[in-house]
């Protein structure tokens, strides 16, 4: 998943949810949900992420939204996998940032969301590239 947040200190609950392509409710709604998340508070009660949470909030992003996991069924992975998931996600979000870079050099414009998936319709064609399932130069899909 790739989330387009400024490098920061802290994060408001507005910048994380708009990042994310979702509505702040499912943002506190998983911070009351998930242990692993604990965003500080300023003197109002205004929630402020850092980028320690930001990673949290990938990886229930990618279990609950792109894996199909129930709330407990991501918090108990959670619970008994928490550094091997860890370490696998972090290679999941180093690829879809390469990958996300690279369409970004062919097609010359980057990816509005991670959900953007008009670029991968069976066909597609970037200058003298088509997308058939990969890249490819001058090909056709058939």
């Amino acid at each position: 998943m790739h989330v387009d947040l400024p490098k920061k200190l802290y994060y408001s609950i507005g910048e994380v949810a708009k990042g994310f392509g979702v509505k702040t409710s499912l943002i506190r709604f998983w911070d009351s949900e998930f242990s692993i998340l604990k965003p500080k508070k300023n003197a109002k009660g205004n929630r402020r992420f850092t980028p320690d949470d930001i990673k949290n909030l990938k990886l229930i992003y990618h279990l609950v939204k792109e894996q199909g996991y129930t709330l407990e069924g991501a918090k108990s992975y959670l619970k008994t996998n928490k550094g091997k998931s860890l370490t696998n996600f972090d290679i999941i979000c180093k690829l879809e940032s390469i990958k996300h870079q690279l369409i970004k050099i062919v097609t010359g414009t980057p990816l509005k969301s991670y959900n953007d998936r008009s670029l991968f319709s069976k066909k597609r064609l970037y200058g003298s590239f088509t997308y058939c399932g990969k890249l490819q130069k001058n090909a056709n899909c058939g």
